[in-house]
């Protein structure tokens, strides 16, 4: 509804519901013409995660991005970040900023 309003929105889902939004996803890049700014957990590095299920979660997840044709970045640099937002004006697209688990501590 934010979005809809004029205003910039954020979503944020883990990794292992991308698979759920998929087709939401492409309704709301080519059919609507809404791009989202989505914040993705990244559950499944090999780094932080030793349940082989969300290990290869994380792998695929990374395909499934690349297929929709999106921009995705870590949040390491600010200008990776300020190209996913820009990149949304500009090209309509949504864009996606992967977390890592090591980023945020609890």
């Amino acid at each position: 509804g934010i979005k809809l309003s004029g205003k910039n929105s954020v979503v944020f889902i883990p990794n292992n519901k991308l698979w759920h939004i998929t087709e939401y996803l492409n309704a709301f890049n080519t059919v609507y013409c809404l791009p989202l700014l989505f914040v993705i957990s990244w559950r499944g590095d090999i780094k932080y995660e030793s349940t082989y299920e969300h290990v290869i979660d994380g792998q695929m997840m990374f395909n499934l991005i690349d297929d929709l044709n999106l921009y995705w970045t870590f949040p390491t640099e600010k200008i990776k970040i300020d190209y996913a937002i820009n990149s949304i004006k500009e090209n309509q697209k949504s864009s996606i900023i992967i977390i890592r688990k090591s980023e945020f501590e609890c």
